[in-house]
Order: structure tokens, then C-alpha cells, then sequence
């Protein structure tokens, strides 16, 4: 039986914490293939999981590259991924990036706000959905896809350590080839002298049109229209969009709410993690 060509590597996570930019790095080493669709998302979602492993392997079209990987930060909270991945490829090194759950969350809420599917201020968000103890599927996993020890613990249970590799993204943002370094050293590449760019991903966009800012700024408009009415407004030209800094007081608050699983991912991993739990 002719063997199944499989990732070598996976980048599981985080959910807005930098998956993007480590990719579009990885991508640039001539010995690595990474297919044009950053998320496959096979391990998890079921319609795709039950078209089996060899429609997995058909995602990979290497030309030459002798290392392959993918990136579906989905992979990092589901519950039966892990054991999907062990046991379809077992010696694939896992990578992850880790992000201060609290900057995480408000990253995503203000994702889903100019998505138009967040229609509340983060303060309600975090009165309504702090109480959720683990993520789950369908789901707003804002303030649960931060506890990350509990999601981690399921690939370590599987899993070699010297075969999972974390990442911090503030790391990646301040020491970008440092950290795209110890990628390819953990992967097992070759030093070669080629050059990385470090390339913007991501970039937080808003439409400029009236009907779209009309939905955008004013909560009881975006409540009260559906989301098929609502992407009608997605037209235009666009503008750059950047988030407004993170309340203080908020901060403080969800600073000690994650305390206990950052403790938790630091007895876990030997990460240091005080800057996580600065007020």
C-alpha cells in the first residue's frame, strides 16, 4: 500500500494571535509547501473529516518541497481534534502561538464588530459570556479560546513534547526572524540564506459606504437587521481600521480572570508569562 503523504507540520492556534503572519514566513522557505488556502480546517469540520484522509493528502500538491504544513487555528479548541490528527499522523510536529488571552479576545470581539455579527459593546460581551467554562462549538469563544492550557493538555496527553513548539506572538512581532528561526530549526530545515519578509496579514479593513456605517455605529440598526440584509452593505472602497485601546479598568478585570489559566498554561509549558499578568 502506496503511503500516505501527510503535513509534517500543523499550526493549531491561536485564533488571533499572529497564525497568519507565521504562515505567510513558513511559506517562503523553498523547502516547505504550504497549500494556497491557509485554513484547511479538515480536522474539524465534520463534511470535510468524513471525505476521508485521502481527501486530505489531495490538498497537498508540493512541487519539489519535502516539508508540508498547514494552518487551521480552529484545530487548537476542538475537542476531538487532537486524536483525529494522532491518529492519521502521529509523528506531525505541532506549532502554536500563544497570545495574552486578554488582548486575544478584545482582537476578536473588534473582528466580529466590523463583521457586523457583534451588534454589543465588549463590556456586555464579557457580562455575557465570562461564564462559559470551556469553548464550544457555535459558540462566542472570546474569553474561552483563552484558556489554553486546557486545550494544549489534550495534545500534550497525545503528543511528544519535543514534537509541539510554542510561540508567543509578542515574540513573533518583536523578534520576527528569531522566531522564524526556531521554526525552521525545529522543523529541521537548513539555514539557507534566503531572504523572509515579514508580511502584513490580516489588515483590519471597514467600507466607506453610508449603509455600512449606518449598521456599524449604531447598535439598535445592527440588532435589528438580518445578516443577509447586512452583508449587502460589504461594497466600496475601504478603509484602514484600527480598534480603539482597551478600557483600563476592563483590562484589570480580565487580567485576573485569566490569572488562573495562565498559571495553569505556565506550570504546563515552563512558559514565562508575567508580562500576561501585569494589570
Amino acid at each position: 500500500m502506496k503511503k500516505l503523504r501527510l503535513p509534517n507540520f500543523i499550526i493549531i492556534g491561536a485564533q488571533k494571535a499572529g497564525t497568519t503572519s507565521l504562515y505567510n514566513a513558513l511559506n517562503q522557505h523553498p523547502e516547505i509547501y504550504m497549500p494556497v488556502n491557509k485554513e484547511l480546517n479538515f480536522y474539524f469540520k465534520e463534511k470535510l473529516f468524513n471525505r476521508g484522509i485521502k481527501y486530505y493528502e489531495s490538498l497537498f500538491q508540493p512541487n519539489g518541497q519535502q516539508v508540508m504544513g498547514e494552518a487551521s487555528p480552529g484545530y487548537m479548541c476542538h475537542p476531538l481534534v487532537p486524536k483525529r490528527i494522532f491518529e492519521t499522523n502521529k509523528d506531525v510536529k505541532i506549532i502554536c502561538v500563544l497570545r495574552n488571552p486578554v488582548d486575544r479576545a478584545y482582537s476578536q470581539f473588534w473582528d466580529n464588530k466590523r463583521h457586523l455579527t457583534e451588534t454589543g459593546s465588549f463590556e456586555n460581551a464579557f457580562s455575557k459570556y465570562s461564564n462559559y467554562q470551556q469553548y464550544e462549538s457555535g459558540k462566542i469563544g472570546y474569553f474561552t479560546r483563552g484558556f489554553y492550557a486546557d486545550y494544549l493538555e489534550r495534545y500534550y496527553n497525545l503528543f511528544p513534547k519535543e514534537n509541539i513548539l510554542l510561540l508567543k506572538t509578542e515574540n513573533l512581532k518583536n523578534n520576527f526572524e528569531e522566531s522564524i528561526l526556531k521554526c525552521h530549526e525545529f522543523l529541521g530545515l537548513k539555514n539557507l540564506s534566503y531572504e523572509t519578509t515579514q508580511i502584513k496579514s490580516n489588515e483590519s479593513y471597514t467600507y466607506n459606504n453610508i449603509f455600512y456605517k449606518l449598521i456599524l455605529n449604531y447598535s439598535f440598526i445592527n440588532r435589528n437587521i438580518p445578516y443577509s440584509v447586512k452583508k449587502l452593505s460589504f461594497f466600496g472602497r475601504t478603509s484602514k481600521f484600527s480598534y480603539p485601546l482597551l478600557d483600563k479598568n476592563i483590562r484589570k478585570e480580565l487580567t485576573s480572570y485569566f490569572l488562573k489559566h495562565n498559571e495553569k498554561l505556565e506550570k504546563l509549558t515552563n512558559l514565562n508569562l508575567s508580562t500576561w499578568n501585569i494589570n
